[in-house]
């Protein structure tokens, strides 16, 4: 028997019930041995908020490469070469 808990957010277009484990109850009791139960996908809320049509969250650019340094041998010892 499911009871799912109620929107928090009404109204919101936005807020979806959870669709995993607990399925919108925000507790999965096969799990009661581990912080209770409550559900890690909506932290027992039964509900999520998504983002909707928010811009999207842009990765910072990479990072140039790394130059391999280069050695030489002069007598018995390695210089690098700039």
């Amino acid at each position: 028997m499911r009871d799912p808990k109620p929107n928090p957010w009404p109204g919101n277009p936005n807020a979806y019930e959870c669709p995993w484990g607990c399925n919108g109850t925000g507790s999965m009791p096969w799990f009661a041995h581990i912080q209770g139960g409550i559900c890690f996908s909506c932290k027992g809320d039964g509900w999520i908020l998504g983002r909707g049509n928010a811009a999207p969250v842009r990765s910072p650019a990479p990072a140039p490469p790394r130059r391999r340094r280069q050695w030489r041998r002069v007598g018995s010892q390695l210089v690098e070469i700039t």
